[in-house]
């Protein structure tokens, strides 16, 4: 008498096939929420945000820049810029600001002023506005 082994054969590779199918579908919603993200402000508004980003910025100049050196404040400016940029961008929000002057208050040399433009936007919204930061003489 002859074994016949076929139906052993198909049971293991319908086995095999339904484990594929399985991995495969586990893989790919896997690779579906990598870098995805829940935007949780979609439904907020984005004013709130906008205050606490140019806070952000003022505090963070006044403590990396020295007044009396407009490279400073351009650096510290920069650096600030980067850090809040990289924050924001992690919840969907675009954050740029553009240093348009710095000028000294001329009665007290280690006093500056900058005139900085920021805008904040989430896709619906857009916010800008242009702010004068005192540098120094706190």
């Amino acid at each position: 008498m002859i074994k016949d082994n076929r139906g052993e054969i198909i049971l293991l590779m319908g086995v095999l096939l339904s484990t594929i199918i399985l991995s495969t579908s586990i893989y790919s919603s896997y690779l579906a929420r990598v870098g995805s993200y829940v935007n949780e402000q979609s439904s907020k508004t984005l004013l709130p945000e906008f205050l606490n980003v140019k806070e952000t910025l003022i505090y963070g100049i006044n403590e990396n820049a020295d007044p009396l050196s407009e490279e400073s404040i351009e650096n510290a400016f920069e650096t600030v810029k980067q850090d809040i940029f990289q924050r924001e961008i992690k919840y969907g929000i675009l954050f740029n600001a553009t240093l348009d002057t710095i000028y000294p208050l001329d009665p007290i040399p280690i006093v500056r002023y900058a005139v900085i433009t920021i805008s904040l936007t989430d896709g619906d919204t857009y916010i800008t506005d242009r702010i004068c930061v005192q540098i120094g003489g706190r």
